[in-house]
């Protein structure tokens, strides 16, 4: 058997099983309670936020942690309908995406904004899209960039996107 998706389901690395082991060990609190447990949490979690703003090269109120890529192109597809009049998906979206969108197409008809969604990188293929090309003459764009992190170098602030 030939699997091409080993990037979506592929084990962790030793080192990332190191560091979450010793995450989980050290900081367990909640980082929303007042105590030092919870403060300690909230400091590891806040560097654990710069760290990705880092290697995405955005600033790190721009970095939300939730549970998978799906409920994140969930949150950014709800966003998109209700802000835009319209938006596309391209017919390359990942199912993540291609799933929710046609649930929430429904557009602001009073917005005047129009919206674009476009993968990034192709899970299966590897292909690398055009986003300067694709999100040309869109107000809001989305990329699910799931594939490429870690993979390819993804810097938003240069992106021009």
């Amino acid at each position: 058997m030939i699997y091409i998706d080993h990037a979506a389901t592929s084990p962790p690395l030793q080192c990332a099983k190191v560091a979450f082991n010793a995450a989980s060990t050290a900081v367990w609190g909640n980082p929303n309670s007042l105590h030092s447990f919870g403060q300690s949490s909230r400091n590891a979690l806040e560097a654990s936020r710069e760290a990705v703003a880092q290697c995405l090269k955005c600033n790190s109120d721009q970095v939300f942690f939730v549970s998978s890529a799906t409920e994140a192109c969930r949150i950014a597809l709800t966003a998109m309908d209700e802000a835009c009049r319209v938006f596309r998906v391209s017919g390359v979206e990942h199912s993540a995406v291609s799933s929710i969108a046609e649930r929430v197409l429904y557009g602001r008809r009073n917005s005047k904004l129009n919206g674009r969604t476009f993968l990034h990188t192709n899970n299966e293929t590897g292909e690398i899209y055009d986003l300067r090309s694709a999100f040309s003459g869109y107000d809001l764009t989305f990329s699910d960039c799931t594939a490429a992190m870690g993979k390819q170098k993804i810097n938003f602030r240069e992106s021009g996107i």
